[in-house]
């Protein structure tokens, strides 16, 4: 090969070699692949691809959430309403701010006038209640009724004839009456007194103008504490002095409130122990006043149970303070 060829040749390939190291050197695309990444950037990809929960926006409808929709399990939140749970009855006796149990309201319930209709008396003595039962002192079935009413452990009361205002009224012989000296009205008292077989307490029977004497009720009064007898004023006048003077001599007493039987009709009666209650749980207590008949009887068997159990019904002796 001529000499000039070959320098030619190695002119070139100088020329060549300058040109490629001259030209700026780069990375391929597997170069960058391989490389470690900056942190910043590691943590960036690895935030980006951990999916992230969704947020829920407040709205009109949907409340923002809070740690009350997710509670710790060992905190008890209300639930859901549920029926409500069968709790046992409260007891019926109210409870004092003090803690003690009050007693129930007391009621008591006389018959008056025993001793002349010997069928009727007997039903009303068969009766499942403590009922009181007031005799006549010269009423023919009085001693008989009256033994009855003691073996049934009932509470007998003398019911003492005393003048009304109505004259029309006979009374007998017996009777109290303000025209009466002292010593009649001891005497009298005694006898009826003494009709009256087990009897622990005594009641007026009428007696609208005898009970407003102050002497003739305070002679009386006198008598019957001598035989530690309680009073029960059947308050038969507003005007009345029996349970006045009854507490002046000490003498235990009450008097009597609703009058039960003025209308014999059983609903009547009904209505009137319905008042008779309510006067017991206004009161604490009230005493109310029947008579032997059909009426009476047919209403304490039918609405008498019911009333009854919304009070204690009681002897009345229980009742005079």
């Amino acid at each position: 090969m001529p000499f000039s060829t070959v320098r030619l040749l190695a002119v070139s390939a100088a020329l060549i070699l300058i040109v490629v190291l001259c030209l700026p050197r780069g990375r391929s695309p597997e170069q960058v692949t391989e490389q470690p990444a900056p942190v910043q950037q590691t943590a960036q990809a690895q935030l980006s691809e951990t999916p992230l929960p969704p947020t829920t926006l407040p709205t009109a409808d949907a409340p923002t959430p809070s740690n009350e929709a997710n509670p710790p399990t060992d905190v008890l939140l209300p639930g859901p309403p549920s029926a409500p749970e069968k709790l046992p009855a409260p007891p019926q006796a109210a409870t004092s701010p003090l803690g003690k149990t009050s007693p129930r309201p007391r009621i008591a319930v006389i018959i008056d006038d025993m001793g002349y209709n010997r069928p009727m008396g007997r039903q009303f003595l068969q009766i499942d209640a403590d009922l009181t039962f007031s005799f006549l002192p010269e009423a023919p079935y009085t001693s008989e009724l009256a033994e009855q009413a003691h073996r049934t452990g009932r509470t007998i009361l003398v019911h003492l004839p005393m003048e009304p205002k109505d004259c029309s009224w006979k009374l007998g012989p017996e009777a109290l009456r303000i025209g009466d000296t002292a010593e009649e009205i001891s005497r009298k008292t005694e006898g009826m007194l003494a009709n009256v077989p087990y009897a622990v307490g005594a009641n007026n029977h009428m007696g609208s103008r005898f009970t407003e004497s102050s002497q003739g009720m305070r002679r009386m009064l006198t008598t019957l504490k001598a035989h530690s007898f309680f009073f029960i004023d059947s308050f038969t006048t507003p005007a009345s002095l029996g349970e006045t003077t009854a507490r002046q001599l000490r003498l235990p007493t009450a008097r009597r409130h609703v009058f039960l039987d003025n209308t014999q009709d059983p609903e009547s009666i009904c209505r009137q122990l319905g008042h008779l209650v309510a006067q017991a749980k206004q009161r604490g207590q009230a005493i109310g006043i029947g008579h032997p008949n059909q009426a009476m009887f047919m209403a304490l068997g039918s609405c008498g149970p019911a009333y009854f159990s919304e009070v204690e019904l009681v002897g009345v002796q229980r009742l005079a303070r």
